[in-house]
């Protein structure tokens, strides 16, 4: 039998332990998030389905990937993060627009990072929303096929394919949004091949990705296609690799 006070005071303790482990928690995620803030902002492909610089110096894209929301906990310390990163994105548009303006070239990057962290959380319209504020910005500054303007549509065709996913998982038809995410990576994959050749590693990302829209959409030759084109400058690139060794 444990007296009262002392059962108490050990209550206590455990309490203050668990506190103290929910600081620590917590000035952790700040410091990771300080350290994300006070690098270089969100790269594309630092995120699924993204078109961003890749080791081949193009781009790259990437699928799938994206957070599961039925197994994020809201009170998590990854959550937290999540939350205090969209509002440090959030504020950073909001001094850039009082700073230089709404279709300065900068805040299309804020609103890429931004679109990033939105798609990371499953928050595809708000995503969607970013990415295509930044696609205005992009088009009315730069040329039509500039390389930026490349990564903005394979971001647009993510968002496509994952709300296409959410759909399915809904039981209800993606059709239309496959067809959205078709659309934006053919403009990709337009921009790719002028930038980098039709040679490219990038050029073989971006047909996968295609391929695999057509899979989903049950395109079985189109799939194919697209999937047989990738193959063909991946041992082309291989075989020139191997010779060179």
């Amino acid at each position: 039998f444990t007296p009262w006070p002392a059962q108490q005071a050990t209550v206590d303790n455990q309490r203050k332990e668990r506190q103290r482990q929910r600081r620590r928690q917590r000035a952790a995620g700040e410091a990771r998030l300080g350290r994300e803030m006070s690098a270089a902002p969100l790269s594309p492909s630092q995120g699924a389905g993204r078109l961003g610089s890749g080791d081949e110096g193009g781009m790259v894209m990437r699928r799938g990937s994206a957070m599961d929301s039925s197994s994020f906990d809201l009170d998590s310390p990854v959550a937290e993060l999540s939350t205090k990163s969209i509002a440090y994105h959030e504020r950073n548009i909001a001094t850039h627009i009082k700073a230089v303006g709404p279709g300065h070239i900068d805040l299309a990057q804020s609103y890429t990072s931004i679109g990033a962290v939105y798609f990371e959380n499953e928050k595809l319209d708000l995503a969607l929303l970013a990415y295509e504020k930044c696609l205005a910005i992009q088009l009315r500054l730069l040329k039509e096929d500039h390389q930026d303007v490349g990564k903005t549509y394979a971001n647009i065709a993510a968002v496509h394919f994952r709300k296409a996913e959410v759909f399915e998982e809904a039981q209800e038809s993606g059709f239309d949004e496959y067809g959205k995410s078709l659309e934006f990576s053919f403009k990709a994959l337009e921009i790719v091949v002028k930038v980098n050749g039709r040679q490219h590693m990038a050029v073989v990302t971006v047909s996968s990705s295609i391929s695999l829209t057509y899979k989903r959409r049950s395109e079985f030759e189109k799939a194919l296609e697209f999937c047989e084109k990738s193959l063909a400058i991946t041992m082309q690139k291989l075989s020139r690799n191997k010779g060179g060794k």
